[in-house]
């Protein structure tokens, strides 16, 4: 194991919750980096936004 952050693209119009809320919880217990791309919506913004705002980029077109 390195110690690079994991980058997780997200392109979500949505989901599951409680599947959202897991991932969630994941992304706070290691160190990630969260780029939105395209539309993050609905379930998908829980995962957006739990590695925080110095970790949450976005890619220009991003429609949240």
């Amino acid at each position: 194991m390195g110690d690079e952050p994991i980058k997780l693209f997200i392109n979500s119009q949505g989901g599951h919750v409680e599947a959202s809320g897991t991932i969630h919880d994941m992304i706070k217990f290691v160190k990630t980096r969260v780029i939105g791309t395209g539309w993050v919506t609905s379930a998908g913004i829980t995962i957006y936004f739990a590695s925080g705002k110095q970790d949450s980029y976005s890619l220009p077109i991003l429609d949240i």
